[in-house]
């Protein structure tokens, strides 16, 4: 028998999926390093999912995660898993999960930034929105 890994979108992810290992791909968003777990914030056209690379899951996958950049391009599969009540995300529709990487294929390791396409709060030069507007279209508010 064949182990098929069903593929999700990162914003439709949901309790169907706990505890099932899924395939999702997108464009990492944000990366935040605790020491020895990172968590990346993975974005597709439908949302963002948490993503946790934990060297006690997978050491191999823990350790290639740290060559990654925002607005890298990546697969992962992983497990889902419901987020401890102290850590749910009200904010995104997929708050309330996170997914354990056990696979990590990196498909495209962005460049640096021009400038931070995650973070409203800094003032972009108009010249520079413009010359990457490829860039700016990938912000939030666009």
């Amino acid at each position: 028998m064949i182990n098929t890994i069903l593929y999700i979108p990162c914003g439709l992810v949901n309790f169907e999926n706990i505890n099932k290992t899924i395939e999702i791909k997108g464009f990492v968003y944000r990366i935040r390093n605790h020491g020895n777990v990172i968590f990346i914030d993975l974005r597709d056209k439908t949302g963002l999912i948490q993503v946790v690379f934990d060297p006690s899951i997978n050491k191999e996958v823990s350790e290639l995660s740290n060559k990654l950049k925002n607005e890298s391009v990546v697969t992962i599969h992983g497990k889902v898993i419901k987020r401890d009540e102290k850590t749910v995300n009200n904010d995104l529709l997929t708050g309330n999960f996170e997914v354990l990487a056990e696979k990590l294929i990196i498909h495209n390791i962005a460049n640096n930034l021009p400038f931070q396409i995650n973070d409203e709060s800094i003032e972009i030069d108009e010249e520079l929105r413009l010359t990457y507007r490829y860039l700016d279209l990938r912000k939030p508010s666009s």
